[in-house]
């Protein structure tokens, strides 16, 4: 077997087993291994010997590698089971992250009693407002987050969306009062993005929010109904922090440090360190971290003289964010989304070129639709299983709305910095607000069309499953990655 179709195999199987063991009784899991653990590391070390000599051995040591690795991620989601939930407790803790929505803040923090184990999720009121550090003492009702019930049979596991996070409690009815502060390098980052957001803040909503939402990720302030609109027009990607917002950041960066006459080499580095210190402000977010790794694997290929962006080093991507955080595979919609739009602009992209040569390519329309089309072939199985609706006409959208959002990226990122100018704050806000103004506009129309969106009640996990086979099916049949694109 060559060792491209080696390694597919042998990534299928890791994944496929991860999957299989997030759904194992933790408590149990955990238990019946914990005496098991030297034995299976014997294995392990085993089976990577006897893979220098039969390389299958080595699908015998990923197995286990998958059971180490998830024991070690669930033993604080283990630890808890003997918690008693459902009453009142008191404790300190110190603020880890926050976010703000529309009517509160939102506050993970870490307790310092060892009574706990692992983080609590905490909603709090706007005013008083605490920082990122602060230690709190904190009585409030704990209990445990459970499983949403979604449209029809399907559920969506909230518990195990928070245990990613090692979030494995929430937190009701707080009564809190401030006892101190650390000093650390993280005040500086979160004076930073006060700066950049209050900068942003002298926007009118929904402006403000949505451009807090595309350069510092607060998606939780951004109206419902605005969410509900870009849904239903296919366009959630602009909301969250996505790809297309770090391949304009880095296509920005690119542009002004080659005008600097950087050696490639050296370009790629001030690349990495800018995107360290912006992935840093933002805190690490999942979406930006995950296209900031693809990115750069794509702009390391001209340097070495090789193609670094392909199926199989995507594919080993994902391999490794799952391998550090096993509950992405399952639990975060945003990484099954992104890595499915990337597969499916790898095998369709140019297909979908071809299909539409028909239409000029002016203003990059017929590149937009293909590209738009192609993302779409992956995902819209997950779409439909966890949003129970389709839009039927994101092709369009992301033709209109896409011209725009550069413009809006760059005068939002312009605002964040420097509007604490006189003058120069009213420069870059009145073009972005009408900018933005124009985009809700288009999307608030389109979003009123009955059919803009199908309704898919009842699309449970099975039809997800049926659909993938189909789709991967006539992908193997197709074979759309042979198409070449059109001059």
């Amino acid at each position: 077997m060559p060792k491209s179709r080696f390694f597919l195999l042998v990534s299928c199987i890791f994944l496929l087993a991860t999957a299989v063991s997030c759904f194992f009784d933790i408590v149990i899991f955990y238990n019946w291994l914990a005496d098991k653990i030297i034995f299976l590391w014997l294995i392990f070390l085993l089976g990577i010997i006897l893979c220098f000599k039969n390389r299958y051995f080595f699908v015998v040591a990923i197995l286990i590698l998958v059971i180490l690795r998830l024991f070690y991620f669930s033993n604080s989601e283990a630890q808890i089971n003997n918690f008693q939930f459902a009453k009142n407790y008191d404790f300190s803790s110190v603020v880890l992250d926050r976010d703000k929505a529309l009517d509160a803040w939102v506050y993970v923090i870490e307790p310092t009693d060892d009574i706990f184990v692992g983080r609590i999720l905490l909603k709090s009121s706007l005013y008083p407002e605490y920082q990122i550090n602060d230690y709190l003492k904190i009585n409030c009702f704990i209990y445990k987050p459970e499983p949403i019930a979604m449209t029809g049979k399907n559920t969506f596991y909230y518990d195990k969306y928070l245990a990613k996070d090692k979030i494995f409690y929430r937190c009701a009815q707080a009564r809190i009062s401030k006892i101190g502060h650390q000093n650390s390098w993280n005040d500086f980052v979160n004076r930073g993005r006060n700066f950049f957001s209050n900068n942003i803040n002298k926007l009118p909503e929904p402006s403000g929010a949505f451009a807090k939402a595309v350069i510092l990720g607060n998606q939780k302030e951004v109206p419902k109904y605005l969410v509900n609109q870009f849904s239903r027009t296919g366009l959630t990607h602009i909301i969250s922090i996505s790809g297309l917002h770090m391949v304009i950041i880095i296509w920005l960066m690119y542009a002004l440090l080659g005008t600097l006459g950087l050696y490639r080499q050296q370009v790629f580095i001030f690349l990495f360190l800018a995107l360290l210190a912006y992935l840093y402000l933002i805190g690490f977010i999942s979406p930006a971290l995950r296209s900031s790794a693809m990115i750069l694997l794509a702009l390391l290929g001209p340097i070495i003289k090789r193609q670094t962006f392909s199926l199989y080093s995507v594919i080993f991507l994902v391999d490794l964010f799952v391998l550090a955080n096993p509950y992405f595979l399952l639990f975060d919609i945003s990484f099954q989304l992104s890595f499915l739009a990337v597969f499916g602009l790898i095998f369709y992209s140019n297909f979908f070129n071809q299909l539409f040569r028909k239409i000029g390519n002016t203003f990059k329309i017929r590149e937009t639709l293909a590209v738009t089309s192609a993302a779409q072939v992956f995902t819209w199985p997950l779409t439909a299983y966890y949003f129970a609706n389709m839009s039927l006409i994101a092709a369009l959208a992301n033709f209109l709305a896409l011209p725009l959002f550069p413009f809006i990226l760059v005068l939002t990122i312009l605002l964040a910095i420097f509007g604490s100018v006189p003058i120069l704050d009213q420069i870059f806000l009145w073009p972005l607000d009408l900018l933005l103004r124009a985009m809700f506009k288009i999307m608030e129309i389109l979003a009123s069309f009955k059919y803009s969106a199908l309704n898919i009640a009842g699309f449970d996990w099975q039809f997800m499953l049926l659909s993938f086979f189909i789709v991967i099916m006539i992908t193997i049949l197709l074979k759309p990655q042979k198409y070449e694109a059109p001059d």
